[in-house]
């Protein structure tokens, strides 16, 4: 999957959007559109507009004050969990229209600078769920798989491996990567394939599934995104003949080798199922520069940040 350039040295700030409102699907958007469901460009009912973030970031198009030129700026675009919830909620919230939207909104805002940027869109994992939603995928054939069609229409940077991935075991998650029509890296470091004959091309050298990508920005620096799924997938879900290996050495090697290969900027994009575990993980790992996490129930926020109506921050 990775295909490694020079890296460039350049200073880095990191502008992370959780886009936790994720109560996604099936009113899709086509690449860069703004969905069926809220064509007018308006944000979900109950959220502020943008004018509304903190100081220094309502001008999206700006770099707060005191930044000087030549920044490399790079916004990452995150959501996790999303479990196949296609509609908006009873409250009008959520749903893949609104969710396009936003992402619309927020790739056509986020910060440039006068030089190098890079605007990446990740999800960190629970892709799918079983449920209504599920089911009408499962009713057509997976022709079409509804949950991949909208992600697809999205366009993602890269998709995390999570547990919920695997409940109905390796099979309906083939059917989810086949079914876009070209895959984003599809990514874990310590899950191995090679037990699933039907993944020998999916896991192979030049298919979707991988331990690691390498993101691109304007000027071509490089960004290492490394993924890592849940040491309890035994446990939680069928994962049948895919292996599970130890987290903390695989995501490490994987560090090491984008590092080895003049990677300078690494992202570790994980689905370990609560925000303790990540932070255990961490501290076992020397290199990473920026964490998402995925799977936990904790949400996370700056002061002023806008919430969804009933949300509150754990810290």
């Amino acid at each position: 999957m990775r295909q490694p350039r020079r890296a460039r040295s350049a200073g880095l700030i990191v502008l992370t959007l959780l886009l936790a409102l994720w109560a996604v699907f099936p009113a899709f958007a086509a690449p860069g559109g703004n969905g069926n469901g809220r064509g007018d460009g308006e944000l979900p009912p109950g959220l502020a507009e943008r004018e509304e973030l903190p100081p220094g970031l309502a001008n999206r198009g700006e770099l707060p004050p005191g930044l000087a030129d030549g920044t490399t700026t790079i916004t990452f675009l995150h959501h996790n969990d999303g479990e196949s919830q296609l509609l908006a909620g009873d409250d009008g919230i959520g749903g893949v229209a609104q969710f396009a939207t936003l992402v619309d909104e927020l790739r056509a805002t986020a910060p440039t600078g006068d030089g190098d940027y890079g605007v990446f869109l990740i999800s960190a994992g629970d892709n799918f769920l079983a449920g209504p939603e599920l089911n009408a995928s499962f009713d057509t054939g997976f022709d079409p798989f509804y949950d991949a069609l909208a992600l697809d229409l999205i366009g993602y940077d890269a998709l995390v491996v999570g547990n919920h991935e695997f409940d109905f075991g390796p099979d309906v998650l083939e059917e989810f990567i086949r079914a876009f029509g070209s895959p984003p890296p599809i990514l874990s470091a310590n899950l191995d394939f090679s037990g699933e004959p039907n993944f020998v091309d999916l896991a192979g050298d030049d298919g979707p599934i991988a331990a690691s990508t390498v993101l691109m920005t304007s000027e071509g620096t490089e960004v290492g995104l490394i993924g890592a799924t849940t040491e309890n997938l035994p446990f939680v879900s069928s994962p049948r003949n895919v292996a599970v290996g130890d987290v903390a050495a695989a995501v490490q090697a994987e560090i090491d080798e984008l590092t080895a290969a003049g990677v300078e900027i690494i992202v570790l994009a994980s689905h370990l199922q609560g925000l303790s575990t990540d932070e255990a993980l961490l501290a076992e790992l020397t290199g990473v520069d920026i964490a998402i996490a995925g799977g936990g129930d904790e949400l996370l926020a700056n002061r002023g940040d806008v919430l969804a109506p009933g949300d509150e921050a754990e810290g």
